[in-house]
């Protein structure tokens, strides 16, 4: 079955961003639907991602600098944000339902506002945090991009969570909203695949 796939990236200046991309787009179950971009140069990223798929050879889907469209972001089974938490804030704000969602906890702390309500509004959220990225042997960063494509690969538990003010993300059990999150990965089978993915 082909995931029909939605990008939120910050490829003005985290070449993980830019990895993670190349990878959904050669990841042979997944199909782009469409890409935002987020961060100070939202322009600039959505005239990279184009770069990087015609290089790549790959089809170029629709691409946003800034929030998508919700009738665009409709036609997506799942949205894996890789960049800060912006654009998927700006999105429930304007009562835009998400689909299911993966983020990476590593990116809350460059928009803890956008984080906070991401967390607490958002439904169908699958967290990765800092320590599971960490503990991936191929180096920070292009893992992290990656680890949402790799389900087969990890452990999720149901936990409470909240976001403080500089964006930490920590279980609440008295105030915080209930979210997947991943707490364990098979760490060779990650980095097999993720050579696969890349070669």
């Amino acid at each position: 079955m082909t995931l029909r796939l939605w990008l939120d990236l910050d490829l003005s200046d985290d070449p993980a961003d830019a990895a993670g991309l190349l990878a959904a787009a050669a990841h042979p179950n997944v199909r782009l639907v469409g890409i935002s971009t987020n961060g100070a140069a939202a322009l600039e990223g959505a005239e990279i991602a184009r770069s990087l798929l015609s290089a790549a050879a790959r089809p170029v889907p629709l691409v946003y600098a800034g929030a998508p469209d919700p009738r665009a972001l409709a036609a997506a089974d799942a949205l894996l944000a890789l960049g800060p938490p912006t654009n998927l804030a700006d999105l429930l704000r304007a009562s835009v339902e998400l689909p299911p969602t993966a983020v990476l906890a590593s990116r809350f702390g460059d928009d803890p506002l956008a984080a906070a309500i991401l967390v607490a509004n958002g439904d169908d959220l699958l967290v990765v945090p800092d320590d599971i990225v960490e503990a991936l042997p191929v180096g920070r960063g292009r893992p992290a991009a990656l680890l949402a494509l790799l389900g087969e690969h990890v452990r999720v538990e149901r936990r409470s969570l909240a976001v403080t003010v500089v964006g930490s993300l920590v279980v609440d059990d008295r105030d915080g909203t209930e979210h997947d999150v991943v707490v364990d990965t098979d760490t060779h089978a990650a980095r097999v695949r993720i050579a696969m993915l890349l070669s």
